[in-house]
């Protein structure tokens, strides 16, 4: 169950993700900056949404710890999604790439946060 909901809670970053970047580029800020700015508040998104709905259940300290450890987790798991989907494009068909690149960032990603991110302080 807690899968799903880390599922659920990911699938409500994508969209604060793709509609802050699209509302970005209509405010006309530069294409990187935009793209930068909508992870970042996706990424939060989620670590709130993981703190106190997926992992909710937990006893936690240390708030601004958890968060930078959270920021640095999402930031490698989307290096590893995108580095994946770039060697799986040149073999497969993009969709296939996309796919794949996004299931091993959330497998890892929820692995790393369960048992190191989002692990109870008791």
């Amino acid at each position: 169950m807690r899968f799903f909901r880390f599922c659920l809670v990911g699938g409500s970053g994508f969209v604060v993700d793709a509609i802050s970047f699209w509302l970005f580029l209509q405010l006309n800020l530069p294409v990187v900056f935009a793209r930068v700015c909508a992870f970042w508040l996706a990424a939060i998104t989620t670590y709130f949404g993981n703190r106190l709905y997926t992992f909710g259940e937990q006893n936690f300290n240390h708030d601004y710890k958890q968060f930078g450890s959270y920021m640095a987790l999402v930031h490698v798991s989307g290096l590893l999604n995108i580095s994946t989907f770039w060697l799986c494009s040149t073999l497969l068909p993009l969709h296939v790439a996309f796919i794949i690149g996004i299931l091993l960032g959330l497998s890892v990603n929820y692995l790393v946060s369960a048992l190191w991110v989002f692990k109870s302080q008791t």
